[in-house]
């Protein structure tokens, strides 16, 4: 079952700047920062209100977040949905013939899950369903 928005992801190409700018603009507050080995980005995740954002800058050209950066620019990635139960809503979504970016979900140092809807099944939006560790 989708939960609620966990987090936006927006790609950016220096994450220090971006957190200044939220900091500064919106008065964010950085809540944890880090690194993704998996998806080579260095990572900030912030608050605007009650609702979280990650600011993402890629490491590596391989990364994901750098190839959408070279070809879009800097802007919103993805938008992620935490999800309780991401094995029977990716069964779910494979039923309906819904195209995901990969079949099976990826694990994070975390503990928590991701799987990828397609942007082309998603009017040309990437979503990320998330299961957090119980």
């Amino acid at each position: 079952m989708i939960e609620q928005i966990a987090y936006i992801g927006i790609a950016v190409r220096d994450v220090n700047e971006a957190k200044k700018t939220f900091i500064q603009t919106l008065n964010s507050e950085v809540i944890r920062e880090g690194a993704s080995e998996i998806d080579h980005v260095k990572n900030a995740f912030i608050t605007i209100g009650r609702d979280r954002i990650e600011l993402m800058e890629p490491y590596a050209p391989e990364s994901p977040v750098a190839r959408f950066i070279e070809r879009r620019g800097e802007g919103v990635q993805y938008i992620g949905l935490e999800v309780s139960d991401i094995d029977s809503i990716l069964e779910e979504l494979k039923r309906k013939g819904v195209r995901l970016a990969s079949e099976e979900p990826v694990e994070y140092p975390n503990r928590s899950r991701w799987v990828f809807i397609h942007p082309k099944a998603m009017h040309g939006v990437l979503f990320a369903l998330i299961e957090n560790p119980k």
